[in-house]
């Protein structure tokens, strides 16, 4: 039930209704507690956290690679949380490693929130380092 509920929350980027915003990570929160520890879970709630400017939202993302340093999926949601506080290279070698775990280049190439990232010539030698060693099966 729990992650029935968590994924359909809403992208918290979307909602521009603050109150509507901390509603939102408090369902998130709720989860956490009564869940149990999720590597996922905490990834999109740092995500969330990045968003409206939560203290903890480095350690959330770090809780959740520590649970899961080998998971595509959270070292993707991780990137982009540190790509939206600022921390580009951070999320850069999230994403080195994601892809480099045969990650879905297309779903980076596809994702809004990344937008900025992919002007970044760091990323373009990332993919174009990853097509010539094969290193991804999409590329």
């Amino acid at each position: 039930m729990r992650d029935e509920i968590v994924a359909a929350l809403p992208e918290l980027s979307m909602i521009e209704d603050a109150a509507l915003r901390e509603k939102v990570v408090d369902v998130w929160e709720e989860a956490l507690r009564t869940g149990g520890e999720s590597a996922l879970l905490l990834a999109d709630l740092s995500g969330y956290y990045a968003v409206i400017g939560h203290d903890s939202t480095v350690t959330m993302a770090e809780r959740a690679l520590i649970l899961e340093p080998g998971n595509a999926d959270v070292l993707f949601r991780t990137a982009m949380t540190y790509e939206h506080i600022g921390k580009r290279p951070k999320a850069l070698a999230l994403l080195r490693t994601c892809l480099q775990s045969n990650f879905s280049v297309q779903h980076v190439e596809t994702e809004p929130f990344l937008a900025e990232l992919r002007k970044d010539i760091r990323y373009q030698r990332l993919v174009d380092g990853l097509k010539h060693s094969g290193g991804c099966d999409d590329l």
